[in-house]
């Protein structure tokens, strides 16, 4: 379940913008969105002294790989084949 929210990152950052069609970039989104979402809980985690959060480096892995599998949904989408019959 952690991938989902990334998977409509590797779907629709190309589908808005075609300078973000490149697998490696939607890697380095993905990948570094989630670094930054693990710092924030082991940030949080320090502040208020508590270990509801955790830092974890599957959660890191996961995302990524959920940004590429809906990168390849949207290359292999009809969604672009139909923008590309249109012109867009």
């Amino acid at each position: 379940m952690q991938y989902y929210p990334f998977f409509t990152n590797g779907f629709l950052l190309p589908l808005l913008n075609k300078k973000y069609y490149s697998c490696k970039k939607i890697i380095f989104i993905s990948f570094m969105a989630s670094v930054c979402i693990e710092t924030f809980q082991l940030i949080i985690m320090a502040i208020t002294l508590t270990s509801n959060r955790c830092f974890d480096v599957d959660d890191i892995i996961a995302n990524t790989i959920g940004g590429v599998v809906g990168f390849c949904f949207y290359s292999n989408s009809l969604v672009r084949k139909f923008l590309k019959f249109c012109g867009s």
